[in-house]
């Protein structure tokens, strides 16, 4: 088998092809997730953290 593992023959499997079509499929599965799976918790605590510092009552 010349060029690895054989994907150079007709009808062979191609690997972008399988991982282009997982690609689509995970991306159809959690597009409705995309929120929570982009949401990080470093910047979230930052965030809290600059929320209670804006609206502490330690000033008062």
């Amino acid at each position: 088998m010349v060029g690895g593992a054989g994907l150079d023959q007709p009808g062979a499997p191609r690997r972008h092809e399988f991982g282009a079509e997982e690609l689509v499929k995970f991306t159809l599965i959690n597009g409705g997730a995309s929120k929570y799976l982009t949401s990080r918790y470093g910047e979230r605590k930052e965030a809290a953290a600059k929320l209670d510092e804006r609206v502490s009552l330690r000033t008062i």
